[in-house]
């Protein structure tokens, strides 16, 4: 993350956005409050899901678009869940 923030120092002008990729185990959440959907590759963390019928795909931050495989509930504490 320092490496990050020195190189976004460094430049003379602005960047219009930045993407970082880092490896975290699986119990780690990173959770961005202004997304409208959060996303894992893990479906055991489901407490319920269900398989989308028909093809959907979706487009992320950089404009790619990804598949759905279902959607559902994760609930991350007992007080809390994503939906």
């Amino acid at each position: 993350m320092d490496r990050l923030r020195a190189l976004l120092n460094s430049t003379s002008k602005h960047l219009g956005s930045c993407g970082l990729t880092m490896k975290v185990p699986q119990s780690i959440w990173i959770l961005d409050s202004e997304a409208t959907d959060h996303m894992t590759p893990f479906p055991s963390y489901f407490t319920s899901y269900l398989k989308v019928s028909k093809k959907k795909l979706i487009t992320v931050d950089n404009g790619d678009y990804v598949p759905i495989a279902g959607s559902g509930n994760i609930q991350l504490y007992s007080s809390s869940s994503l939906t």
